[in-house]
C-alpha cells in the first residue's frame, strides 16, 4: 500500500488546477485562463483501492515574484509546512520557454529536495500546443527530477468523443499515479477511500464563485475581489447560499455588477450550474457586492481569510 502528500507547484497558468481536477475526476480547484486563480492550498485526494495507492495532492497558488503583501502571502502558501511533503510535483507549460520565475521556483524546490531527501517529478503540460526544446533541455540539465512526464490535461467536450476521452483520462490518471507511487514509502491511507478533498462546502462555494469572477471580470478587477459565504442552508431538494463579493473600492462595484446587472447575473448562473453538479441538487445563490477598503493590504482581513500573517 503506497500513499503520500504531493505538493503541486509551478508559475501561474501552468495548468496546476487543471491537472488536479483531472487526477481527482471532479472540480476541486478553480480553472480559468487568467493567472493566479488559485489563492490557497487545496487538497485533492486520488485513491485507487485496486492498485492500493492514495495520493494527496496539494494545489498551490502560482509562484510570481512580487513585493505586494497579498502576492507575498500567495507565494508563502506554496511552501508553507513542507516537512510532511513526500514528493514535489513541478508543473510547467511545455509550449513556452523557461522563465526567470520558474528558475527561481526550481531553485527553491531543489533546496527542499536536498534538505528533506524527497523526490521531485516534472509534469510538462499543454503538449498539445507543442514542446519547447529549450525548456526541456533546461529541465534535464538541472538534474533535479526523478522523471519528466509529457502530458496534456486538455479534455474534449464534444459528446460523441466523451466515452473515449473519459477512458483516456482514466488511463492517464492510473499511469501518472503509478509513476508517483514508485517514489513513495509503504504506508496506510490517510483518508477514507471515497473522500476527494478536505475543503469544506463553504470553501468549495467560494472557490467556484472566485473562478467565475476571474472568468467574467477583466483587467485588474478579478485580482481585487474575494468572495465570502454568509449562508449555506440545505434542505431535501435545494441548497440556499448567500455570499458577498468584496472589492477594494466603491468605483469597482458597478463594474462587478455590470450594466443591467448582466455581469453579476452571469457569475451567479454559471456558479449555480457548477454547484448543482458538485452537490447533486439545485442551488439558489444570492450574491451581494460590498466594499472592503484596500483588503489586499489589510492584515486583519487577510488573516481572517486564512493566510498566515507573520509579524
Amino acid at each position: 500500500m503506497k500513499s503520500g502528500f504531493i505538493l503541486i507547484c509551478g508559475i501561474p497558468n501552468a495548468g496546476k488546477s487543471t491537472f488536479l481536477n483531472m487526477m481527482i475526476g471532479e472540480k476541486i480547484s478553480g480553472v480559468t485562463d487568467k493567472p493566479q486563480t488559485t489563492r490557497k492550498r487545496i487538497k485533492g485526494i486520488y485513491t485507487s483501492a485496486s492498485s492500493e495507492i492514495q495520493l494527496v495532492f496539494i494545489d498551490t497558488p502560482g509562484f510570481h515574484k512580487s513585493n505586494t503583501l497579498f502576492n507575498r502571502l500567495l507565494n508563502d502558501e506554496i511552501f508553507e509546512t513542507t516537512t510532511d511533503i513526500d514528493c514535489f510535483l513541478f508543473i510547467t507549460d511545455g509550449s513556452t520557454g523557461i522563465t526567470d520565475d520558474e528558475k527561481e521556483l526550481l531553485a527553491s524546490i531543489n533546496e527542499l529536495v536536498s534538505k528533506h531527501s524527497k523526490p521531485a517529478i516534472a509534469i510538462v503540460n499543454k503538449t498539445d500546443l507543442g514542446i519547447n526544446k529549450e525548456k526541456m533541455d533546461y529541465l534535464r540539465s538541472i538534474n533535479l527530477f526523478k522523471q519528466i512526464l509529457q502530458i496534456s490535461c486538455l479534455t474534449d467536450k464534444t459528446e460523441n468523443q466523451k466515452k473515449d476521452k473519459n477512458l483516456e483520462i482514466s488511463q492517464k490518471r492510473e499511469n501518472i499515479s503509478r509513476i508517483i507511487a514508485n517514489y513513495l514509502d509503504e504506508q496506510s491511507f490517510f483518508y477514507p477511500e471515497d473522500q476527494l478533498s478536505d475543503i469544506s462546502e463553504k470553501e468549495q462555494v467560494e472557490e467556484i464563485i472566485q473562478e467565475k469572477l476571474y472568468l467574467y471580470l477583466h483587467q485588474e478587477i478579478p485580482y481585487k475581489v474575494f468572495s465570502e459565504v454568509l449562508l449555506f442552508k440545505e434542505d431535501e431538494d435545494k441548497i440556499y447560499i448567500d455570499a458577498n463579493i468584496c472589492c477594494e473600492k466603491e468605483s469597482q462595484k458597478p463594474i462587478i455588477i455590470g450594466k443591467n446587472a448582466e455581469v453579476i447575473k452571469k457569475v451567479r448562473l454559471s456558479a449555480e450550474k457548477d454547484l448543482k453538479f458538485i452537490f447533486g441538487k439545485k442551488v439558489k445563490l444570492n450574491l451581494f457586492v460590498k466594499v472592503s477598503n484596500n483588503w489586499t493590504k489589510n492584515k486583519m482581513i487577510l488573516k481572517d481569510m486564512g493566510y498566515n500573517i507573520r509579524k
